[in-house]
């Protein structure tokens, strides 16, 4: 089996379209064995989502942007304290998340990340670090520092004014350099600051399994905040599987509901015998437990890289290459009369049955 059909077989599902078990009315066109009575619905919600739901979302959409976009400008005129920032961040969180009809259900509150760490979650959306921010207490003097992938277009332009509101990092992933310091940065902010919100899945799924998380960030001496996100897709599917990011917003927008169940969960910390990788599975498998899906053997940059792909076939090639060296010393071990066998010489022409030993 070839690296591409290995991956295929373990992460193609996690990058399609939600799974939806029921019927919904989320479609475009009415299904063909509907009746009469139920096409006539279906064109009644339909119209009702597009002519109703989607420009009150589209209004919520574009007073968030004039709202950090003002608030930006303010920023650069006068010095905005914590408290301030806090509150603009969540005010536009909010905003943004009442555009894309989120209803969200936070349990645990109490255990909301705190002072320093590192809050780790899965990852559906862009959307992810807008829903956890919004559910920042009013009045706090801390939320979230952000971080993420560096983008172009609406993503580009919200991160372009976020760091002037809230602490920012932001890197290209495409750049070893770039990856380096953005490590540095967030693991000294992780002790001495945060906390910091980071997806260490690396890529966006559709909460069918929980992506390998990347072990760098899960050093000793940080303590992790895990939060599990659970959505229910019946009601529309959060997932960015979209090809540009003003689809996704308008696929998300004229849905029934973005439906978030996020769980906050105990803090951890490494264990003395755990290793980085150790102690990342560890908080994976924490999360995908609450979720109620399988904690993934790879992680995403196995679907999208080729390099990633030829690593793995090399690792592969070794791994069958020493099954079966072991399978056949084992078994010309137990072939031997008496417990010795001989290494057969097919150059010389011999052939391979034990010799006996005297």
């Amino acid at each position: 089996m070839s690296t591409p059909s290995c991956c295929e077989d373990s992460l193609s599902h996690a990058f399609d379209q939600a799974p939806s078990h029921d019927q919904t009315l989320l479609r475009l066109t009415p299904h063909p064995d509907w009746t009469r009575s139920q096409k006539a619905l279906f064109y009644l919600t339909l119209f009702f989502r597009y002519g109703f739901l989607f420009p009150i979302r589209l209004s919520f959409l574009l007073l968030s942007f004039a709202f950090l976009f003002g608030a930006a400008v303010v920023a650069v005129n006068k010095r905005l304290t914590d408290k301030e920032k806090t509150w603009v961040s969540i005010v536009y969180c909010r905003l943004f998340c009442c555009s894309m009809g989120l209803v969200g259900v936070y349990r645990n509150k109490h255990m909301r990340p705190k002072g320093s760490g590192v809050a780790v979650s899965n990852h559906l959306s862009p959307n992810d670090i807008q829903t956890l921010f919004a559910d920042t207490p009013m009045g706090a003097s801390y939320g979230y520092v952000i971080t993420g992938q560096k983008h172009t277009g609406i993503i580009g332009s919200i991160e372009t004014l976020a760091n002037s509101l809230v602490p920012t990092y932001w890197v290209e992933r495409k750049s070893a350099t770039d990856r380096r310091e953005f490590l540095s940065e967030i693991i000294k902010k992780a002790k001495f600051g945060g906390p910091v919100l980071l997806f260490p899945e690396g890529y966006c799924s559709n909460n069918t399994q929980v992506l390998q998380f990347r072990k760098a960030i899960f050093d000793d001496g940080i303590r992790i905040y895990p939060i599990a996100i659970r959505q229910k897709s019946r009601y529309g599917d959060s997932f960015w599987w979209d090809e540009q990011f003003h689809e996704y917003l308008l696929r998300v927008m004229c849905s029934w509901a973005t439906y978030y169940d996020v769980t906050y969960l105990p803090s951890m910390v490494r264990l003395s015998h755990e290793t980085n990788a150790e102690f990342a599975a560890r908080v994976q498998a924490t999360i995908s437990d609450v979720i109620g899906v399988p904690a993934g053997e790879f992680d995403g940059s196995f679907w999208y890289s080729k390099s990633e792909q030829q690593r793995l076939l090399g690792l592969q090639r070794e791994a069958c290459a020493t099954a079966l060296l072991s399978y056949h010393t084992e078994k010309e071990r137990t072939e031997s009369d008496d417990g010795y066998f001989s290494v057969s010489s097919a150059a010389t022409g011999q052939d391979d049955r034990p010799t006996q030993v005297n």
